[in-house]
């Protein structure tokens, strides 16, 4: 569950940031992380994370950023905290509120918690 969510928070960042113009970044203004395998990886979607990551604003910026967050279609809205690895995810249709943390692998594991609030 925790992997699909993870997936779903990143393939929705993708969709968010795609960047509508091709980029001139050169590899060097997005270095890997320490531990990436450049060689085993697609050389497509390390283009596509390059553009993502230009879209924005940059690596600087995007190292400077605490809080993201991003609303899918007015249903659903995620706040993530990248220096805890404290996610939210409000649901106001279903009056529920997930909460998980991406960093803490035995939360990781087991369930996310949830909230339900109760109706106004």
């Amino acid at each position: 569950m925790m992997k699909l969510i993870s997936l779903f928070l990143v393939g929705s960042l993708l969709v968010a940031c795609h960047a509508t113009q091709p980029t001139t970044q050169t590899k060097s203004s997005n270095p890997p992380a320490i531990g990436f395998d450049i060689s085993g990886s697609d050389e497509k979607a390390i283009a596509l994370a390059d553009q993502v990551m230009m879209a924005m604003g940059g690596r600087k910026n995007w190292d400077n950023t605490r809080y993201l967050t991003w609303n899918f279609f007015g249903r659903r809205t995620l706040l993530w905290d990248k220096n805890t690895g404290n996610v939210r995810v409000e649901i106001p249709d279903d009056k529920m509120e997930i909460y998980f943390n991406l960093q803490d692998e035995k939360k990781r594991k087991s369930p996310a918690q949830s909230n339900r609030r109760n109706p106004k």
